[in-house]
């Protein structure tokens, strides 16, 4: 399909499926939507990663797909699933020094992150931003997710594991307001993609497998390898042994080294984690690794925890 083909696609999708708009509409109706798109799918981020350096001919999709997120209902599912490959395309454009070709993602990005952080979800009226609340134990009292005589930390009876009756021993961790942000810059830039990227995550289970989680798992393996050369495969064979049959992806070794943060491999690990167990697992676990190594190097001793769990 080439350029116009693509745009004739999107518009026919935004023209025929109005009734996904209806943010009522179950989310079997939204996965079932999502899967019979799935080959076209396919086909738009390849022409997107082949072609991203004629702004000319990617800009009117780019476009389009914008306006498909601005319907919401099942089309904003349409458009998260695709923004990881997009990521892909931005980070190559990165790590080959072409940061001319970059714009148009940054301004796409940042479109989509100033819409998600909104309370009242994309397209509210209302600019309050989102705050979001994680509740964290008590790690001497008993709860849903530990006990602590099992740790050694505390003797005799202890009370039921249950959060609900003692909300007392949970610390309340609030994330936000996150902050509208007007030009996506070198000190944002993480900001905004790792609240993409959160977003994703918290819908994997309603977006194709066979998108969103080969592309988390190439951009993990992209931003982790670009500028390094690490040992291939071990876990691979460890955990799958000879019914490994590993994808063969470009070797980035050779490439501009690509400066990363914790949270932002934190993010990519939940995708690749669900990857595991409902894509492809070779090609996951691949993509763990190299978080791993990463982490080693980068002394990310937070990343090592989750990454160690994982992979023992």
């Amino acid at each position: 399909m080439n350029s116009q083909q693509l745009q004739n696609w999107l518009e026919d999708i935004a023209n025929n499926h109005k009734n996904i708009e209806d943010p009522t509409v179950g989310i079997e109706d939204y996965t079932n939507f999502l899967n019979q798109l799935i080959p076209n799918t396919q086909l738009l981020i390849q022409y997107l990663t082949n072609h991203y350096n004629d702004i000319h001919l990617i800009q009117p999709i780019i476009a389009q797909i914008l306006m498909l997120y601005y319907k919401k209902g099942a089309f904003r599912y349409f458009t998260l699933q695709l923004i990881p490959s997009f990521m892909i395309i931005y980070f190559t454009a990165l790590s080959k020094k072409q940061k001319n070709k970059t714009i148009l993602f940054e301004n796409f990005f940042l479109a989509i992150y100033n819409e998600e952080i909104l309370a009242n979800g994309p397209g509210s009226s209302d600019m309050e931003k989102k705050v979001e609340e994680i509740r964290i134990p008590s790690i001497s009292t008993p709860s849903i997710y530990h006990d602590p005589k099992k740790l050694g930390l505390i003797n005799g009876d202890t009370s039921s594991l249950s959060y609900e009756t003692e909300p007392e021993c949970l610390f309340t961790v609030k994330i936000g307001p996150y902050q509208a942000i007007e030009k996506f810059n070198a000190e944002n830039k993480y900001l905004v993609l790792n609240r993409l990227l959160r977003g994703i995550n918290s819908n994997l289970s309603r977006l194709p497998p066979e998108i969103v989680g080969r592309s988390i798992c190439i951009l993990a393996i992209l931003v982790t390898q670009c500028g390094f050369n690490f040992p291939e495969n071990q876990l691979n064979s460890k955990v799958l042994g000879n019914i490994s049959q590993l994808e063969i992806i470009e070797n980035f070794s050779n490439r501009r080294r690509i400066p990363i943060n914790a949270i932002f491999l934190r993010e990519l690990i939940c995708g690749v984690y669900f990857s595991i167990y409902n894509y492809n697992a070779d090609f996951a676990l691949k993509a763990l690794e190299s978080i791993h190594y990463r982490a080693q190097y980068e002394m990310l001793a937070e990343i090592l925890v989750i990454t160690e769990a994982i992979i023992h």
